[in-house]
């Protein structure tokens, strides 16, 4: 992994500038696209499974990540918390809560709660799952970029220790960032882009980790330009991975320790 060195943190702590009413007219306006188009964004996908799986996307089994973690002490204390983007109606969500049971917190962001409530009656149906009923963590938010958690010195709040974006909050994220005309506005996607990569290390835990697919091959060097900003703030160490000759990149994102400068890594 890239080992970055952090100066430290800037006056403006927060990842972002975006207004809550900014948030919420994006995120209604990329609803309303799918509504309007009539397909939803699902990713009904978990780790082992035939085609498409989580695992493979992400080079990595989170089940055994989640179990190597889980021998930490601080987790006698405390539950592993995690946050699944774009996870919805939590198909794989349901997977790791089968596996790991009450030793973890799993939150998904989407949307829609009526899609996934439609899905999750579905799995129900087809004995997949043990209750039809949407579980409260599930679609706790409609994006990262909603949370406002901060800690005594205003600073984001550190929750997960994992972070998962599966295709996720790119297809909603950025499909509405266009100009007058409705076409793609490259300055309002790169904000919110390098908004987005912010929330996300902001909001990992020291030790924590994000996987985030898909990278295009094309668009790796703007995320590195990104990554180098976030330097500036906090402490982690990043890479990309891809399979085979695959044109997506996965990125993965570990936090470490050091926020306010004082890392120790050269």
């Amino acid at each position: 992994m890239k080992k970055i060195k952090i100066t430290n943190m800037p006056e403006r702590s927060w990842p972002h500038n975006f207004t809550n009413e900014q948030i919420g007219d994006r995120v209604r306006k990329s609803g309303a696209q799918e509504k309007e188009s009539g397909i939803w964004y699902i990713y009904d996908r978990q780790e082992d499974d035939s085609t498409e799986s989580i695992d493979d996307k992400h080079a990595q089994s989170f089940i055994q990540y989640i179990e190597n973690r889980l021998a930490d002490s601080q987790f006698k204390e405390r539950k592993f918390r995690i946050l699944d983007l774009g996870g919805g109606g939590g198909v794989y969500a349901d997977q790791l809560k089968e596996v790991f049971g009450d030793k973890i917190e799993v939150f998904t962001t989407g949307l829609a709660k009526q899609p996934a409530r439609d899905l999750r009656r579905e799995r129900f149906e087809g004995g997949l799952v043990e209750s039809s009923k949407l579980p409260h963590n599930y679609l706790k938010w409609r994006s990262i970029m909603e949370l406002s958690h901060e800690d005594d010195d205003g600073r984001p709040k550190k929750e997960f220790d994992l972070i998962i974006n599966t295709w996720g909050e790119f297809p909603y994220g950025f499909s509405v960032n266009t100009d007058l005309f409705g076409k793609p506005d490259k300055k309002k996607r790169e904000r919110w882009l390098r908004s987005f990569l912010g929330m996300v290390v902001a909001k990992l835990r020291v030790d924590g980790l994000a996987s985030i697919f898909p990278v295009r091959m094309r668009d790796r060097d703007k995320f590195e330009l990104i990554m180098k900003e976030l330097e500036k703030v906090y402490n982690f160490q990043f890479e990309f991975l891809s399979k085979g000759h695959s044109s997506f990149h996965c990125l993965k994102i570990r936090k470490l320790n050091g926020d306010d400068g004082d890392s120790g890594i050269s």
